[in-house]
Formats: C-alpha cells, structure tokens, sequence
C-alpha cells in the first residue's frame, strides 16, 4: 500500500512572535518566522506511521509546497519512518493562494502512484479547508474531510468515520482516494531517536523546482491566484483552564449545563 501524506510547514503562533503583512499584497512575511508542522497534518502524517509500524510493508511518502527552509525538518520525517519526502519549491511559486498551490500539488501527484492521500482538513495559518478537496478534484479521485477514524483499511476500500454537521457518518470510499483529517484524530507525532539524528537519509529526499513541474507561470504564484487577501489577522489561542467536576449529582448538572450551553445536548 503506497501512502502520500500532504503536509504543510506553518507560522507557529504565540503571543511574541512579531507577524508582517506586506503592504502591496496584504500577504504574512513568512520568511523570518519560526515554521512548525501543521496540527492536523501531523495527526494524518502519524496516522500513516502507525499503519506502517503494524504493516512493513506499507509506503510513504510525504510531500509539501514550501521554502527549501524547510529542507531539515522533511528530513527528519524520514528519520520517524517515513520511506520518502519531497518539497516542491521555486520562486514563481510564491504567493499562491488554496487554488494555485493545489495545481502545483496536483501536478506532481498525477505522475505518481498511491493508494491514499492523507492530509489534514485544515491549516493553523488560513483554516480554508481548500486544499485537499481542490487536490482530489483536480486528480478526479474520492475525497472526504474531518475523517475522525479509519475502522478497516485496504488495498481497494476504506471504512471510517467523519463528522459532517454535527453527525458522525460512517462512510465506505474505493481507492485511490483523499482523506483529510481532523484532531479529533489525536494522534501524535514521535520524536526522532537519538541514534537516528544523524542518519543519512540524502537518497529519500528531493527538491523539485518548475523546471520539472513544467507549470506555466500564469498558472501558479500570485498570477495565478484568483484571490485577493484584503487583510491577514494573527489569532493566537490561548489555553484554556481545565474544570473539574465531582462525579455527584451537582457535578453532572455542571456538565449537563455545558454540553447544552455549545449545543451538544
């Protein structure tokens, strides 16, 4: 089973970091900021490892649009276990929107064979969810966000359960296909062992510019952008204080109050 796992490098938000918009584009100066793997690519991306921790066999890829900053931190996906990384990075690419990066992507997966894309449904830096679906619709294959689990996985079919308008649905899809996760996944990423930090991993991992793509340049970059960013806004979230409750009868009303407070009841 050959996986491609779609990730994407973002901002990490905290209250000291010192976010730039560029006048002429209202787009984030991204190029000084610390770059942190996407919440929920991570949970697909560690999704596909436990499935290739219980079946060797199984093939991953990870694939991103980005700075070739971002060069170590694909390698060190490999270093987790993952079987190849690649970064599609050229300067015409800079500045697309959800529709122009998933033409880049897009034209990179046409050439390649898989079972599944994994993703995530959405990115801490826009939260669009375009991405994905634009991807599947651009390579015609099944797609489905906010995947909260896979139940039975396969060569030919998939079983999971995603949420759609406050339901959970159980969904059969035929491969090749794209699913986008959510957090409700929860799962978690490792960390690189100590003994493979300095692994050789050179051969699993590949630059590609538009010299291979061969996309036009009106196709991609701001050019090929149909939208137009008015204005970008740094959310930053803050944790929340966990409430504990006792397991009384005043302690349930509590939490009968709010579960009905957000609509869950």
């Amino acid at each position: 089973m050959k996986i491609i796992c779609l990730v994407k490098f973002v901002p990490e938000p905290n209250k000291k970091t010192n976010f730039e918009v560029e006048r002429t584009t209202g787009n984030m100066k991204r190029e000084k900021l610390k770059a942190i793997l996407n919440p929920e690519d991570a949970s697909a991306l560690a999704y596909a490892l436990k499935m290739k921790s219980e079946n060797p066999e199984t093939r991953i890829e990870v694939l991103t649009m980005g700075p070739e900053k971002v060069s170590a931190a694909l390698q060190n996906i490999v270093r987790l276990g993952a079987d190849q990384a690649t970064l599609l990075s050229d300067r015409i690419y800079q500045g697309s929107d959800s529709w122009a990066t998933s033409m880049v992507l897009a034209s990179y997966l046409k050439k390649q064979n898989f079972d599944y894309i994994f993703s995530g449904t959405q990115t801490i830096d826009g939260a669009t969810g375009h991405i994905a679906p634009q991807v599947a619709e651009l390579l015609k294959i099944n797609q489905f966000s906010d995947v909260l689990n896979l139940k039975e996985i396969n060569e030919e079919t998939v079983l999971f359960d995603a949420a759609f308008d406050k339901e959970v649905l159980s969904l059969q899809m035929h491969t090749p296909c794209l699913l986008s996760m959510n957090l409700e996944v929860k799962m978690k990423l490792g960390f690189v062992r100590l003994e493979d930090m300095e692994k050789d991993v050179a051969s699993q991992f590949q630059i590609l510019s538009n010299e291979e793509l061969q996309l036009s340049v009106d196709e991609v970059g701001r050019k090929g952008s149909p939208t137009f960013v008015r204005k970008d806004v740094a959310v930053v979230h803050e944790k929340k204080e966990t409430l504990y409750v006792k397991t009384d009868e005043a302690g349930l009303e509590e939490v009968y109050q709010f579960l009905k407070e957000y609509d869950y009841v």
